[in-house]
């Protein structure tokens, strides 16, 4: 409305990945197996974009000029060919500061880095953990961060409890960044089974601290970082899949583990998405 007021063209960017039919499907089934939240997000999703916030009528709008996504994978569901729709190259960034924290002094545990409730995929966490302990039973997992709601929290550690993982996680509650950057880059691997994700800064900060990720096949992850092989996708919800490749960097001979990271594609990529400037001078150039 203030827009039209003062009619001037508006350019926006979106950061929502929107699941079609299919995936809300397989949500569904997922979230009902492993007893997570709202079992129809998916669909209640794709109905507010679509209904309540009707994006098709906000591309359709003269006063709208460009719509800018932070991946390509991003907008695919919705199958809209305009050209008020931008894909960002970069869509985001994060700080070549934290490259410092980087080291190939790897300690023996995992880490899940994420905001805390159900849709990064906190309830998937233990039974990939068993699945593990089965072939380590002294696996380590470590966590940080606030969870969002009591409820939740306690499911989780009820969870952990009833599966016996009590001594194989570990969480830290809120610590400070330069702890988080130094506890990311000495784990041997990032666990990412997050629901909801358009591009993942938690995925690109683990690559800048140089720690492999595995994590669920989201559209707009995956057509990011498909091209790496320090990040390894499978199908969400899978967690027998999400076992399998994290054991497999596990096992790895160290040569062969820290070329997943220190390599020359993954290089490029990193200082592809190290500066935020490159971020905004492509969204001024929309404005302008």
């Amino acid at each position: 409305m203030f827009v039209k007021k003062i009619n001037k063209p508006l350019v926006t960017t979106i950061q929502s990945e929107i699941r079609t039919y299919i995936e809300s499907l397989r949500f569904l089934h997922g979230s009902i197996k492993y007893k997570i939240g709202d079992p129809l997000f998916g669909f209640k999703n794709r109905y507010n974009f679509l209904n309540i916030a009707k994006f098709k009528r906000i591309v359709n709008d003269p006063i709208v000029r460009y719509i800018l996504s932070v991946s390509e994978g991003t907008l695919k569901s919705l199958n809209l060919k305009r050209e008020k729709i931008k894909v960002l190259d970069p869509g985001n960034a994060f700080d070549p500061k934290i490259l410092q924290y980087r080291t190939k002094n790897k300690e023996d545990y995992l880490v899940f880095w994420a905001r805390l409730y159900y849709l990064k995929g906190i309830f998937e966490v233990p039974y990939i953990l068993k699945e593990l302990t089965r072939e380590n039973a002294d696996i380590k997992l470590l966590m940080f961060g606030k969870f969002f709601d009591n409820n939740e929290k306690e499911k989780f550690f009820s969870l952990v409890k009833k599966l016996h993982l009590e001594k194989n996680v570990e969480w830290l509650g809120f610590i400070s960044d330069e702890e988080k950057y130094k506890i990311v880059s000495k784990a041997k691997a990032l666990i990412y089974p997050s629901h909801v994700d358009s591009f993942s800064l938690v995925i690109l900060e683990s690559l800048a601290l140089g720690t492999p990720v595995i994590a669920y096949d989201l559209r707009g992850p995956r057509s990011v970082y498909k091209d790496l092989g320090a990040v390894k996708f499978v199908r969400e919800f899978d967690v027998k899949s999400m076992v399998t490749e994290t054991l497999n960097i596990l096992r790895m001979k160290d040569e062969d583990y820290f070329n997943l990271i220190y390599n020359e594609s993954t290089s490029k990529f990193l200082e592809k998405y190290s500066s935020w400037d490159k971020v905004t001078d492509q969204i001024l150039n929309y404005l302008l």
